[in-house]
């Protein structure tokens, strides 16, 4: 029943429909899904007498995040902002015990995956479509079409925050196009889960010794790729070329010899070069480097703010939740500033 229920989970992450319990109120199944598997799982490890937690450097390091954020109730500004923040990371990070445990199973965790495998894949297959669905039935269309999904996935309240302020569309050499992003609330979220599906399959792929299903994971990774690609997200970007390299250095050094791992190395890092810097993809990279790229402005907007909250609260932080409501009042005060210095003038 547990693993049955992981492994639905995993299917589940980037195909999971919002349920609207109140108003406001965007409860992924996933939410729902997570604690009742772990309750599962601690009654019967209770049942079993036996309660198994990795002593790992990953356990003690989220346990650690969990106590920081709870902390930072009780040192913050206002810790009924930061409640459910709270009650929302204690209820997807629990499911780490639970794969940790399951995942010793050598057969299960092939199973795992596959699952993660097959997820992946479906998920960069919708990507892809919704790359191209433009080019079927006209841009105005498709945005049409997906402003209407989105409440399903997303929820009424966060469904509607997204279609108001969108991601959706991306300006490369005057030519506007629709990214990949699938069921998520913005590419940049959907080629993250992107690029953890594809080194997991990629590893798969190496790993796997019936040549089927190899030649599936290899075409599996092949659509990962072109999902991440159609999303323009330059961190993406940067994440798949750095992480490719470097997972081609470690198989590299493991199955060839000297001469064999620097080959290896210079027809991957040229392959992915080849890729990566054609014209719009080069065009995409260079200008994170533009300080006056209208996505810039704002995260370098973000960056100024929150090395002013670091400077006015350098040990208790402002508290889990409380950055929206510090960082309005902190835009109010430079303009009270600007318009003080502007009468003084």
């Amino acid at each position: 029943m547990i693993r049955y229920l992981f492994l639905v989970i995993i299917f589940l992450l980037p195909f999971q429909f919002a349920l609207n319990p109140g108003d406001n109120i965007d409860l992924g199944v996933t939410r729902i899904l997570v604690p009742v598997v772990f309750l599962f799982w601690f009654l019967e490890g209770l049942a079993k007498r036996n309660i198994w937690i990795a002593n790992w450097v990953e356990s003690w390091l989220i346990l650690s995040f969990l106590f920081l954020s709870l902390f930072s109730l009780w040192a913050g500004l206002d810790p009924e902002k930061g409640v459910r923040k709270v009650l929302y990371l204690f209820s997807i990070f629990p499911i780490f015990f639970v794969a940790a445990d399951l995942a010793r199973e050598v057969k299960f965790r092939t199973k795992i995956f596959r699952a993660i495998w097959i997820s992946g894949t479906l998920a960069a297959l919708v990507g892809i479509v919704q790359f191209l669905l433009p080019f079927a039935v006209g841009l105005n269309s498709a945005l049409t079409i997906w402003k209407k999904i989105t409440p399903l996935f997303l929820g009424s309240s966060f469904g509607e925050l997204v279609i108001n302020n969108p991601s959706w569309l991306v300006n490369v050499s005057g030519k506007t196009w629709m990214r990949a992003f699938g069921f998520f609330p913005d590419p940049h979220t959907f080629s993250f889960f992107m690029g953890l599906c594809f080194f997991i399959c990629l590893g798969y792929f190496a790993w796997e010794k019936k040549w089927k299903r190899k030649v599936l994971a290899g075409i599996s990774t092949v659509f990962m790729f072109l999902a991440t690609v159609l999303s323009f997200s330059r961190g993406a970007y940067l994440g798949m070329l750095l992480g490719s390299l470097f997972f081609f250095i470690i198989l590299a050094v493991k199955f060839f010899g000297k001469t064999g791992k620097i080959a290896i190395v210079g027809v991957t890092l040229a392959f992915l070069l080849s890729i990566f810097f054609q014209e719009t993809i080069q065009n995409r990279l260079t200008s994170v480097f533009n300080p006056k790229e209208g996505s810039n402005i704002e995260r370098i907007k973000n960056w100024k703010q929150a090395l002013e909250i670091v400077r006015n609260y350098p040990l208790s932080g402002i508290g889990l939740g409380n950055y929206t409501f510090i960082s309005i009042l902190l835009r109010k005060s430079v303009r009270q500033s600007m318009l003080i210095i502007l009468f003084l003038t």
